[in-house]
């Protein structure tokens, strides 16, 4: 139950880290790069590694509990650590040296945040500090390892979901997976934004900006739905829970499309006028592709567990 508990608690605390290094590294990468053409880049740069230092993280997380021997584990930690380290070192280093020359000396600058780069050199030595105690540990487990020669299975946490897959299939299956993760933590934090965002004095627009702040969560959703099932031993149990997930998943699913297409008939260009925040692709081009991304990012989901359970039945 203990184990159970960490590991919920930890997946919660990097899966919103993650989201919001999601969210501001496109964000900065589309306003800076892109629409900027770079003209701050020496800043933007450390900024744009520190967002991706809890991605890194998360992904390590779950990818090395699946690794069951133990001296495989404690050495893969250690190269994963060191460029953590690295990474979170270089950043402390070059917003220092952003201070002294690009801002005077001065620490405070309204760039990104009333704190920058003071509040990003702050996070990046918390981050230090965890990363380094993270390798040294390691290193000491290791050696103790290596000295002792014991090549034990490491035990895992028994809700773990375990992916058995073909080897051919194995890699694609998980490059999907990343990209959906990654379009799942851009949204959820765009959602937890967007409740400031929406502009509710715009009455005509309140019903398409809620169906979007609703799709936000949606893929977050799906992905706690399908952890869960798959983590269910019995198989009447999981098939009970698939069948319910889907009646319930497929009908909202339905609704929202329903309610986005009346939103359309009252008011066509509701997404530019009242959500230029949640796309600013959107409200440049003139365009409605991200409500399409969303609508996407939860049939997708929907489709596929829809074909695992008739390909369950098949098998009854």
């Amino acid at each position: 139950m203990k184990n159970r508990c960490l590991f919920l608690s930890l997946n919660i605390l990097l899966y919103f880290l993650s989201s919001a290094g999601v969210f501001y590294f496109f964000y900065y990468f589309f306003t800076d790069v892109i629409v900027n053409s770079a003209q701050d880049i020496d800043v933007t740069f450390p900024v744009l590694i520190l967002t991706i230092l809890p991605i890194y993280s998360f992904f390590l997380y779950h990818f090395s509990l699946r690794i069951n021997d133990k001296l495989k584990f404690y050495k893969s930690s250690i190269i994963h650590c060191s460029i953590l380290t690295f990474l979170a070192l270089y950043i402390i280093i070059h917003l220092l040296f952003a201070i002294y020359f690009n801002f005077d000396g001065v620490a405070i600058n309204q760039q990104f945040t009333n704190f920058f780069p003071l509040d990003f050199i702050l996070y990046a030595t918390f981050a230090l500090v965890i990363f380094v105690t993270l390798l040294t540990l390691s290193i000491i487990k290791f050696k103790k390892l290596r000295k002792n020669d014991e090549l034990e299975e490491r035990n895992m946490p028994k809700f773990l979901v375990k992916i058995n897959l073909a080897k051919k299939g194995k890699i694609p299956y998980l490059i999907l997976i990343i990209i959906y993760l990654l379009f799942a933590m851009y949204f959820f934090m765009q959602g937890l934004l967007g409740v400031f965002w929406i502009d509710y004095t715009m009455t005509l627009n309140l019903l398409g900006s809620l169906i979007i702040l609703i799709l936000c969560f949606a893929p977050t959703i799906l992905i706690i739905i399908y952890y869960f099932g798959y983590s269910m031993k019995r198989e009447e149990k999981k098939n009970k829970f698939y069948l319910i997930s889907l009646i319930n998943t497929s009908s909202v699913f339905l609704l929202l499309l329903i309610l986005y297409v009346i939103q359309l008939s009252v008011n066509k260009m509701f997404v530019i006028e009242s959500l230029q925040a949640f796309f600013p692709i959107d409200f440049a081009a003139s365009i409605n592709i991200g409500p399409f991304i969303l609508f996407l990012l939860m049939a997708i989901p929907i489709l596929v567990a829809t074909i695992i359970y008739l390909k369950r039945l098949r098998k009854k």
